[in-house]
């Protein structure tokens, strides 16, 4: 009588496979969760890191600058060399940099505008103190405000 080989798995090959992959599922479950946090924290970063070198560059060239947040386009903020202080400066030849988010923002105000030597910050109307604004990433939220006296900035 021929003897036939059986190519198959056991058992306890079967439940080690299974749980290898179940480990590596949770992982990348935990990974991904994570990652959404992560994308909101640089994009905090960025858009602090923005506000902080328009006003470091109004100090240096003793020249205006704005920060321009758009409720047009709600991921976007562009940063201007505005020598006037007026919207008429918000053109492509004044334009410095234009950032687009992979969060969405929540404006409370909608410019920020730097000027005088100490790079002190104004609203668009000038009746505001402060600004205040939201970055949102799936259900987590950051806000910045910014101190228009002193051009603090605080992430919460």
């Amino acid at each position: 009588m021929v003897k036939k080989e059986r190519h198959s798995f056991s058992l306890a090959e079967t439940i080690v496979v299974l749980a290898i992959v179940a480990v590596m599922a949770g992982t990348t479950v935990v990974a991904v969760n994570s990652l959404r946090s992560l994308i909101l924290d640089a994009e905090t970063r960025k858009a602090v890191s923005d506000i902080s070198w328009a006003r470091q560059r109004t100090v240096a060239t003793n020249a205006g600058h704005a920060v321009v947040f758009t409720n047009a386009v709600p991921s976007k903020y562009s940063v201007y060399k505005s020598p006037t202080g007026t919207t008429a400066d918000l053109t492509a030849a004044n334009l410095l940099k234009d950032v687009v988010m992979k969060v969405s923002l929540q404006l409370a105000r909608v410019n920020l505008w730097i000027y005088s030597p100490r790079g002190n910050m104004f609203a668009e109307d000038g009746t505001n103190p402060v600004a205040s604004f939201s970055l949102e990433n799936q259900g987590k939220t950051k806000n910045i405000t910014v101190y228009y006296d002193t051009g603090y900035t605080k992430i919460e």
